[in-house]
């Protein structure tokens, strides 16, 4: 369930047979022209999911050419949004003289998210056995080596390896809301803190003795905040990523407009920290990265690189773009849901509604 939204103060494949082949890669490619025999087929996909405690299961069916020698090593890679999953190529070497209907297990090391996969093979010539490689040299017109590595991507629709039952759609969606929001409440909060002690520092409340600000104590607070800063930014960028893939491959756009966010509310803070600063009568504090201290590492990461003017409207406007993607449902509910009257709406806590 979201929080409220502080800073508005009243808003709490390729076919198998007679196709073109080409790596794919590279408009550039001198090779891409070259036409080689198919030399496997997947004929379809099963997904099983795991068992408590256990792994998700791949169960592929394939067909392989009859002109493929014994021991070729074939390098498998699932692609997700165009690009291979790091760290999950496998490779399968041919050792039977079955050839049709072949089932293979893919057990991922990684658990997927609920999506559409695609099989990308490539058999690199270079990298076969002395033996493999001499058979593979008695086949140049089917295997030319001029197109090696010898590249296909069963990247049509009808080759989708889809992954994900009804239950687990539900629980990955649920997540992904919560993982959004859970970041997009802790960008809130740590401007939140900002501004309110800034706040209290022009009421001589903070930082401040008999009228006069103590700057060296004020100037601590900000190194500290930016590093606070610094990780949550960090943790968009780097952190997010690796640490729950699926989440974040599911709506690229969605984790574009969080790292948006983050750099929108590191330039208001700089911007409402000038305006302080020059109110104040004080010199501007602009904390430098000591490599000395390992607690400042995070500092990198403190990007306040927004090229715009930071306002509460285009900072909520950025959260709703989030929601949009990430928690449409809830979106959904709140559109419908009776308009609130606004003459009885309070300000958000802790400063939310900024300048």
């Amino acid at each position: 369930m979201k929080l409220d939204r502080l800073f508005l103060p009243a808003l709490a494949a390729v076919l198998f047979t007679g196709v073109f082949c080409s790596r794919g890669f590279s408009q550039d490619d001198p090779n891409e022209d070259i036409e080689y025999k198919p030399y496997m087929e997947l004929l379809s996909s099963e997904y099983v999911s795991a068992a408590k405690g256990g792994k998700q299961t791949l169960k592929l069916k394939l067909n392989f050419s009859s002109d493929l020698p014994l021991g070729t090593k074939i390098q498998m890679d699932l692609v997700h949004n165009g690009l291979p999953l790091l760290g999950e190529t496998i490779f399968y070497t041919l050792k039977t003289s079955k050839r049709k209907g072949v089932i293979y297990d893919w057990v991922p090391k990684k658990a997927l998210g609920v999506d559409s996969y695609y099989l990308r093979v490539q058999i690199d010539l270079e990298e076969q056995t002395s033996t493999v490689g001499k058979a593979f040299k008695g086949k140049t017109k089917i295997f030319p080596p001029k197109a090696n590595p010898l590249v296909w991507l069963y990247g049509q629709e009808n080759y989708a390896i889809k992954v994900g039952t009804e239950e687990e759609r539900e629980a990955q969606a649920n997540l992904m809301c919560t993982v959004y929001d859970d970041f997009i409440n802790e960008l809130v909060g740590n401007w939140n803190d900002f501004k309110s002690t800034l706040d209290a520092v022009k009421e001589g409340k903070k930082y401040s003795t008999a009228g006069v600000i103590d700057r060296k104590g004020l100037e601590l607070y900000i190194r500290k905040w930016r590093r606070k800063m610094g990780a949550t930014q960090k943790a968009v960028l780097i952190d997010f990523p690796s640490d729950s893939p699926a989440v974040h491959s599911k709506s690229l756009t969605a984790h574009a407009n969080l790292l948006r966010l983050g750099r929108m509310v590191a330039k208001r803070s700089v911007s409402y920290q000038r305006e302080f600063e020059k109110e104040a009568q004080i010199q501007a504090i602009n904390p430098r990265l000591n490599t000395k201290d390992k607690a400042d590492a995070v500092l990198r990461f403190f990007d306040a690189g927004f090229r715009y003017r930071v306002s509460k409207e285009s900072l909520n406007r950025t959260m709703d773009n989030i929601y949009r993607l990430v928690c449409p449902e809830e979106e959904e509910e709140a559109e419908a849901a009776p308009a609130a009257d606004p003459a009885k709406e309070k300000p958000a806590e802790g400063g939310g509604e900024g300048r």
